[in-house]
């Protein structure tokens, strides 16, 4: 090995990972499988998405079918507006006519109380 003194730093970490992948098989093989995976990354990314990209430019839309498309689209959020819009009348209508009962209902109460009152009476008179 030439002088220490006299080499980078970058020099001597080259120096220093050759040796400790000399040293070693296992290392070797790591080293090497690390240089190698981004290559096997991207195979195993073309492996599965090329088909998927295959499949999508054989069934690619055009102008025409994405503007029909979008009309369709554009139609059904204008029903859903209705319909939203007629579910909030229901709602409304709901709630007045459920304020109406529960009006009737202590109205019924009122009655009972007062008939209670006069069936109580008349035990009392006959009694």
């Amino acid at each position: 090995m030439p002088d220490v003194a006299t080499k980078s730093t970058v020099q001597r970490v080259v120096d220093l990972e050759a040796w400790a992948f000399r040293t070693g098989e296992d290392l070797a093989d790591i080293k090497e499988t690390l240089h190698d995976l981004p290559k096997i990354i991207r195979e195993e990314v073309m492996t599965y998405t090329a088909p998927m990209f295959e499949e999508i430019m054989n069934r690619m839309a055009t102008k025409e079918d994405l503007s029909a498309l979008s009309t369709k689209v554009d139609g059904l959020e204008t029903k859903v507006d209705n319909l939203d819009s007629k579910v909030g009348n229901l709602e409304m209508r709901m709630n007045t006519r459920m304020d109406s009962l529960e009006g009737r209902m202590e109205s019924m109460e009122g009655r009972m109380d007062s008939m209670e009152g006069k069936l109580d009476l008349i035990l009392t008179k006959l009694g």
